[in-house]
């Protein structure tokens, strides 16, 4: 099942439910799960860079640096060049198969949270 949202992007099922599932969360449940990505969060902040988004997106993707970087309007070399920067940010590779799921639900809790630094993908 698939939904318009904001600005005409389509949603499908299993996004919404992540991200009403985060809004259930406990408020430390979803700290937690921020503090995963903080990090990226204040770099884009303060550098006015997009790695945060390109990283959701890319993890929403299923990781397929074709699909990510045609979603975000890029080449593939530059979605390689910011998925680098990401993981130099992170200090972790957050693509790792046991991180993947925590790092979705982080993007998920801080929309839950109101902090409003991303628009759901």
């Amino acid at each position: 099942m698939q939904t318009k949202g904001v600005a005409g992007r389509v949603f499908t099922a299993r996004s919404l439910a992540v991200d009403a599932a985060a809004g259930t969360m406990s408020a430390a449940a979803r700290d937690e799960l921020i503090d995963l990505i903080d990090p990226l969060v204040r770099h884009d902040r303060a550098s006015s860079t997009h790695l945060a988004r390109t990283l959701e997106v890319h993890l929403r993707n299923g990781c397929s640096a074709t699909r990510s970087a045609q979603a975000l309007h890029i080449g593939r070399q530059s979605l390689y060049q910011r998925l680098d920067r990401v993981r130099e940010v992170l200090g972790f590779d957050p693509t790792d198969p046991e991180m993947y799921a925590s790092i979705l639900l982080a993007f998920s809790a801080l929309r839950a949270d109101g902090a409003g630094a991303l628009a759901p993908v």
